[in-house]
């Protein structure tokens, strides 16, 4: 990726350390999670290509609750497996399963989950349930290369994944949907911010991202 110096990173965002997802079928391993999984588990296309939000909050939880003793019941591991105790990745149809529990707590509408907010209060109920107190941090400040690339670097070396929400964008793959930034390293053509999205790991211009003209954007971690 050309990383000249890494700004913000979790402590375990590199390939096959983030949410390490196998598939036991092909022997593939994916970046965290994959939205359409959800046809796997009942739900229709219509409401699965809406769920972005969903597995952005997936990959939050797990890896909250692989690397942070004081979350870990926000995997609950009587019922989703013995994730713990494989140390190579997560099975995917484990993944899916859990995945599939986050969708019934949230419910994305037909328009997907539009807001911050929205997505924030149904993760602190989902976390609540199991006992585990989130703090949610939003991004309010300015929206200006500087600052955001603060806010991010903050959540980051707290260890918190942050997520992205972007409506309209210049950025195909950033246009209406949520990622999971893991990452934020400078390299010879600028600063990259690296996402779990769709299962890979998948960077983005950061400065073309900032000063792209949306309707709506934001950024939300947890504590």
């Amino acid at each position: 990726m050309g990383i000249l110096k890494i700004e913000g990173a979790l402590k375990n965002w590199e390939r096959e350390k983030f949410v390490n997802v196998l598939d036991d079928a092909t022997g593939r391993t994916y970046y965290g999670g994959h939205q359409r999984w959800l046809l796997e588990e009942g739900i229709s296309k219509f409401f699965s290509d809406r769920s972005c939000g969903i597995t952005a909050v997936t990959n939050i939880l797990i890896y909250m609750a692989q690397n942070n003793s004081e979350k870990a019941n926000l995997i609950d591991k009587t019922v989703d497996n013995q994730w713990f105790a494989n140390k190579k990745g997560i099975i995917k149809a484990d993944y899916s399963a859990f995945q599939k529990r986050i969708y019934n707590n949230i419910l994305p509408a037909v328009w997907g989950i539009p807001t911050i907010n929205t997505l924030a209060f149904r993760v602190q109920k989902f976390a609540l349930e199991r006992g585990v107190t989130l703090k949610t941090i939003k991004y309010y400040g300015i929206w200006s290369e500087e600052s955001v690339k603060a806010f991010i670097i903050k959540g980051l070396n707290h260890d918190s994944p942050v997520l992205l929400l972007t409506w309209n964008s210049e950025i195909p793959d950033l246009k209406l949907h949520w990622v999971t930034v893991t990452c934020l390293f400078e390299s010879e053509t600028g600063t990259k911010m690296v996402t779990s999205n769709w299962g890979n790991m998948q960077s983005f211009d950061f400065s073309k991202w900032v000063n792209d003209r949306s309707l709506h954007r934001g950024l939300v971690y947890f504590e």
